[in-house]
């Protein structure tokens, strides 16, 4: 009988703090809104048992309507309208945006690998030179993206696909970056030594991904060089790749 009455007293409890949660709407800006939706995921949890320092229970849904359903407890929910009126007393009329570029390169000790890089890069792969010894470099894939400070943005191609996020302040972006590289590389049926096809073979292509994912902090004017690993394709494309992102010091 001791368990039941246990049971009997933490389902008490447990409904005593349903009963006190609250369930509020709030309008946010559409040019912040999914940075606060973020946060508020970050610091409301709808688990209990999970709750630690800097959190609170709680649950937050972004509606189609751009507006941001928070239930929490009205403790919690007073902090939250503190938090929104903070951001709102220090929001710009234009928000603020990141022109990132992108590039995939190659990098091998081959001659015949050699390529038109632009002028841009130079310093860049002087300094991968030092690093690695001789190389030879010629360009993959680039890319652009525009995105506003806290919205996520893609541009998919062949080869380059690039998705970001980043959120700006001042000259200082903190971006969340993914690259993927993809070569398709043909191959034609092979000639006997008459020069004839063999009516059975065909045609055939060939992929190879290549991706990168990662957080990283960038100032404006800067370059970087995001990750590198080595790439052997069927195709003869041999060497090491380098993921390369500048933000332009003027846009």
């Amino acid at each position: 009988m001791s368990i039941v009455r246990v049971a009997v007293v933490c389902l008490g409890l447990l409904l005593a703090s349903v009963v006190r949660a609250e369930i509020k709407v709030y309008d946010v800006d559409f040019k912040y809104q999914r940075e606060v939706y973020e946060a508020l995921n970050e610091i409301l949890v709808r688990d209990p048992a999970f709750a630690g320092p800097g959190t609170a229970f709680g649950r937050v849904e972004l509606l189609p309507t751009g507006q941001i359903v928070v239930d929490t407890a009205p403790a919690t929910q007073a902090q939250i309208e503190q938090l929104l009126a903070a951001v709102a007393a220090r929001q710009t009329d234009v928000s603020p945006s990141a022109r990132l570029r992108y590039w995939a390169v190659l990098g091998s000790p081959a001659a015949e690998a050699a390529g038109d890089t632009p002028s841009m890069l130079s310093d860049v792969l002087a300094e991968l030179e030092r690093v690695h010894g001789d190389l030879t470099f010629r360009v993959l894939g680039t890319a652009t993206l525009v995105t506003e400070s806290g919205q996520e943005g893609e541009v998919e191609g062949r080869p380059l696909t690039v998705r970001q996020r980043a959120y700006v302040q001042g000259d200082t972006a903190s971006a969340e970056i993914a690259m993927r590289l993809t070569i398709r590389e043909r191959f034609e049926p092979e000639l006997d030594n008459a020069g004839n096809v063999n009516v059975f073979a065909t045609t055939r292509v060939e992929e190879t991904a290549q991706e990168l994912n990662l957080n990283v902090t960038l100032n404006r004017g800067e370059f970087l060089v995001l990750g590198e690993n080595t790439i052997q394709t069927p195709g003869g494309i041999d060497g090491t790749l380098f993921y390369i992102v500048n933000w332009p010091a003027a846009e």
